[in-house]
Order: structure tokens, then sequence, then C-alpha cells
């Protein structure tokens, strides 16, 4: 909103200059180069105080069918910072209200399109997984030398041939217990505990300068 004050002075939407009371004004808006007119409007003269001139839809119409003074009232009311007709219905909520009026049918609907879509996430998600795991073995049989097939059999070999998870933990632990050490294992990280009365996190020796000696 613009104010035709003539006081600049004032702030960036105060124009320099005034509206002539008792006669036809032309009013232009024009692009930044000052050459490309975008919209005109003539405000008559006849136009009452307290009331404006504005179009019956925004944005729409050409020449003065497509405008109207409107004066404040319920049905000519004035807009000068929204919409120039206010459109107080919905076809589609009023549509739901007549056909689901408790909601049940809304509510159904949300569910359907939630779990579908955490459904179509999970298959998604399966067959990343499926590449992965392909990708993975084409990958660990091509650093082995052999085909996937190969390697996908002998694994199936070795899956159904294997010692029992006792026997395994008996031989680590005899191992453990003569060699004090692990058997090579290149998947699991072994941790020996620190059997020391501090923590070597917090202790203070590590800060302590040592002086030097002759």
């Amino acid at each position: 909103m613009f104010w035709a004050d003539g006081e600049p002075n004032k702030g960036t939407f105060h124009l320099n200059f005034k509206l002539t009371q008792g006669q036809d004004n032309w009013i232009g808006i024009y692009d930044a180069n000052g050459i490309t007119l975008i919209d005109s409007i003539t405000v008559p003269a006849s136009l009452l105080p307290n009331t404006t001139y504005a179009r019956r839809l925004d944005g729409e119409g050409e020449g003065i069918e497509a405008w109207e003074v409107r004066d404040g009232s319920d049905t000519y009311y004035i807009t000068p910072s929204s919409n120039n007709k206010i459109v107080d219905t919905n076809k589609k909520v009023e549509m739901f209200a007549e056909t689901d009026g408790n909601g049940f049918g809304l509510a159904a609907m949300a569910m359907i399109i939630v779990f579908s879509a955490l459904l179509l996430l999970c298959i998604c998600f399966y067959i990343i997984s499926r590449i992965g795991s392909k990708v993975s073995r084409r990958n660990k049989a091509r650093s082995h030398g052999m085909s996937a097939e190969t390697l996908t059999g002998r694994q199936t070999v070795q899956t159904t041939d294997h010692d029992s998870g006792e026997e395994i933990a008996a031989v680590v632990m005899a191992l453990h217990e003569h060699l004090n050490a692990h058997d090579k294992e290149s998947t699991i990280l072994t941790i020996n505990k620190v059997r020391k009365s501090y923590s070597p996190w917090s202790s203070k020796i590590y800060s302590l300068r040592e002086l030097p000696r002759r």
C-alpha cells in the first residue's frame, strides 16, 4: 500500500506527489526500466471519502468493467492487505463434511497412505540390501580369484560342515591359556583388561613433567 501524500521523507511507501481532488487521476505502474507499462488505472473524480476503487478479482479483467467502488460494507468490503474476493467455502471440505461427517473415512485414508509409504520403503531397503550383498559377494570372489557361484557353493559347504560353537570356544581358550594369545581372527577385536588399580586415562603420572638428569 502506497501513500500519495507528497511526503517521501516519511518512508519508501510515501510517494512524492498527491492526487488532485475533484478530477480523474491516472496512475501507472512501470517496470524498473521506466518504459514498460505493467498496469494502469484512472481513479474517477466521483470517488467519495472513505471508499476505495478496486478490481473485482485480483489481477483479472481489463477496462472500467473490471473495477468497482467499495464502501466497506459486508458486500463491498475494503481489502488493502488481502484478496479482493475472499473465498469463505471450500468444495473439498464441504464434500468431506457431507460424506464423512465423523472423519472415519479420512482417518482410514491417512492410515492407508502412511502404511503404503512404509511398505514401499521396506521394499526399497530390501532391494538395496540385496544389491549390496551381491556386490559384496562379487568383490569377495574377485579378491579370492574365483567366481561368485563357486564362492557361494564353498560357503554353503562350510556352513553345513562347520564346527560347533563349543569346539571353537575350547580351541580359543586352549590357545589363550597356552600362548596367551588368540588365534588369527580377521573380524574379531580382542581387548585385554588392564590390571591396574587406577585408570590410565585419569592418571596424573602422564601429565607430570620429568626433570632431566645428568
